[in-house]
């Protein structure tokens, strides 16, 4: 492990930069870049609360690539808190599901997250949450005994697989599955594709990054970590990978400020306020996008010093944690993975 401190870097040149590009074009659009005999297909859309993008490197596979966006919405049918009708929603309102479920089965690994983390991720926070308003007008944080009632009703003892059922214990127990579902849905839309042939890829679910095969060139891809600002256009280093997931999670995704304090969604399950250890953002490469994207959030809560025993632990897993003050830590292995660019 080391600890780094850098000055924030502009990286001008990185293919994946028009990734972040395509968080500007509307639902539908699409284009094509010829790379070498074949060409670059991208398909956008609007799913899962934010832009999704997917690129194929094969022109006969934009049918599979337009395909791969539409399943978000079916995803999103699924996994939707807030989407009446869903089957998430449906389960937060009292249905009672099959544990053979995708549902069921996202859940499951969320309570092993929970587990090895000794409830540091939890899903079983929605309606904690849903006190404060991180994207509207109202940015008041909740009452503390809106807060604490919210509470009594969390944890992995309210949420139940047993048999051929999933069900609540406590039907006022809200799940939320924002901080695993989306790296799920980006490890079935690479298995979906791969299906259809594709063999190089990028998919990218409002910054969940799945990338596989290499470039057409075989070079890898160069992916920025963001330096931690709303909105910043700029990046602490980069890292080079072939197939791998990474994700982020900050302080700067949602959040607003009350009196001169940050208040930002990354949830303390033990208070119900927004965790305060120091970090401004955790970014996770691994082979599994819905482990990158729970150890993304489970790491941020754990700090610094148990997010990195955490992900030491684990193989082909990899961490960097960055400070307020922009100092980054690294996990064992994790500076074999930056770009000679950075």
């Amino acid at each position: 492990m080391k600890n780094i401190q850098k000055k924030p870097i502009i990286i001008a040149v990185f293919t994946i930069i028009i990734l972040c590009l395509l968080l500007y074009l509307k639902q539908g659009f699409s284009s094509g870049e010829k790379v070498g005999n074949g060409q670059t297909i991208t398909k956008t859309g609007f799913a899962l609360d934010t832009v999704v993008s997917v690129t194929v490197y094969d022109k006969k596979d934009e049918a599979a690539a337009a395909e791969a966006i539409a399943l978000c919405s079916d995803f999103e049918d699924i996994f939707s808190r807030t989407k009446e009708g869903s089957m998430l929603w449906e389960f937060n309102n009292g249905a009672e599901l099959p544990s053979s479920s995708e549902l069921a089965s996202v859940i499951s690994s969320a309570r092993y997250y929970s587990g090895i983390s000794s409830g540091a991720f939890s899903i079983t926070m929605g309606g904690v949450s849903s006190l404060y308003d991180f994207t509207g007008e109202n940015n008041i944080p909740p009452d503390a005994s809106l807060v604490t009632k919210a509470l009594e009703h969390s944890g992995d003892d309210k949420i139940i697989i047993s048999g051929d059922t999933l069900k609540l214990a406590d039907f006022e127990t809200k799940a939320d599955l924002g901080a695993i579902a989306k790296g799920y849905i980006a490890d079935r839309i690479k298995e979906y594709l791969e299906s259809k042939g594709v063999k190089r890829g990028i998919i990218d679910l409002g910054g969940n990054i799945l990338c596989f095969g290499g470039k057409p060139d075989g070079s890898n891809y160069n992916i920025g970590i963001q330096y931690p600002l709303k909105n910043s256009r700029e990046y602490l280093c980069a890292i080079s990978v072939n197939t791998a997931s990474v994700v982020t999670s900050g302080v700067y995704e949602r959040s607003f400020t009350y009196e001169g304090e940050l208040y930002h969604h990354i949830l303390n399950p033990e208070t119900g306020l927004p965790v305060k250890n120091g970090l401004v953002s955790v970014t996770i490469v691994s082979d599994s996008s819905e482990k990158a994207d729970a150890l993304s959030t489970t790491c941020f809560v754990l700090g610094k010093e148990k997010g990195l025993e955490l992900v030491n632990s684990m193989e082909d897993t990899y961490a960097a944690f960055v400070d307020e003050n922009l100092n980054i830590y690294y996990s064992d292995g994790f500076e074999a993975q930056l770009s000679k660019a950075s």
